[in-house]
């Protein structure tokens, strides 16, 4: 059986509802709520419109250019998530938490408080001895709202976060994280690789063939890339968090775990087994995608202990999984306040 496209653009390619047309006609994502990006890793596959057939011009009448919005693949008997914003996406102010990112948030057992949430927070720093550079999905923190006032006496010595924040202040006030406690989110979902253009299996070829109704294979499933990726980010990140105060949680599917437990000697299920301690710092989220409907079915957290000191002196090679010097929580507010938090959670009321 070839490997094919399941979800475009956020509904199973069966689905011909008018729901489902309408986002494929406009490029939508709806678990964004905005065009589709790709996942934010697929600009190279952007399709000009003006140079591709009548046919594909006309699906898209009011497009000049389309990311393919493919959100997973079916090989088999299996359902691959190949985008992240398929499980967790927050890019407009607008959007409305869809349910299972709601259960990952509550997954995480922050405060009842009001919550905000920054997407794509960038630290980097450099002294003479070392260097940190590090990308983060999303920091989700209970906030508050300070006068600028009070946020000047946070940030004496840098003038140009101060200027930023005056630019985006309401009746003289902010709001500002409080990081206590926090929680940084990292999307794991497998990706592509073995394509081939000329024999139409890349990612552009089969996305124009399914467009239009037309059959269409895939590229193959890349699981050990991702997995690699996520190997080298797993400890250092969550390093960082507990470093902080806070805790780092990984999203990704149980497709995707699975494959993890078949090549290497992890088992979530001895991990599941083990008492609560104080010493687990390593937490994921872990959904479950219906193969049929596309749904999400089941979900599911598994904390454990990472088997190695995240401080002190490590004098074993496992040192290389890990930040040498982590920044102060100073530089990760600051590195948050840069931009305005994508989405505002209130409080849950009791029933």
């Amino acid at each position: 059986m070839p490997k094919q496209i399941f979800e475009l653009f956020g509904r199973p390619l069966h689905d011909q509802s008018t729901e489902a047309i309408r986002l494929r006609h406009e490029a939508h994502c709806p678990f964004s709520n905005t065009a589709c990006d790709g996942g934010g890793n697929r600009y190279q596959t952007t399709i000009a419109l003006q140079s591709e057939s009548q046919a594909l011009q006309n699906y898209f009448p009011n497009l000049e250019q389309v990311i393919p919005g493919i959100c997973s693949i079916q090989s088999e008997d299996e359902t691959w998530l190949v985008c992240p914003r398929r499980l967790f996406a927050v890019r407009d102010d607008q959007k409305t938490l869809l349910p299972h990112e709601q259960a990952a948030i509550e997954q995480m057992n922050l405060p009842n408080e009001p919550l905000g949430i920054w997407a794509e927070v960038n630290i980097s720093t450099r002294d003479e001895n070392s260097s940190f550079n590090y990308h983060f999905d999303y920091v989700i923190s209970p906030v508050q709202k300070l006068t600028l006032e009070e946020v000047k006496t946070m940030f004496p010595d840098d003038p140009d976060l101060l200027r930023q924040l005056r630019t985006r202040a309401t009746n003289n006030s902010i709001l500002i994280p409080t990081l206590e406690p926090f929680a940084i989110l990292e999307v794991m979902t497998a990706s592509t690789s073995g394509s081939n253009k000329r024999k139409g299996t890349d990612i552009s070829s089969a996305f124009k063939k399914a467009i239009l109704g037309l059959p269409h294979s895939t590229p193959s499933i890349n699981k050990r890339q991702v997995w690699g990726r996520m190997a080298t980010q797993l400890f250092a990140k969550s390093a960082c968090a507990e470093s902080w105060g806070g805790k780092t949680f990984w999203l990704l599917q149980d497709q995707f775990l699975s494959e993890i437990e078949a090549t290497t000697r992890l088992s979530s299920h001895a991990i599941q087994n083990q008492e609560s301690s104080a010493q687990n710092n390593i937490h994921l989220i872990v959904f479950g995608i219906d193969s049929n409907t596309g749904e999400t079915s089941t979900i599911n957290r598994i904390t454990g202990n990472a088997g190695l000191p995240f401080t002190g002196n490590n004098t074993a090679f496992t040192g290389i999984l890990l930040p040498k010097k982590v920044p102060s929580q100073q530089e990760l507010l600051k590195a948050m306040l840069r931009k305005a938090p994508l989405l505002e959670i209130p409080p849950k009321t009791a029933p």
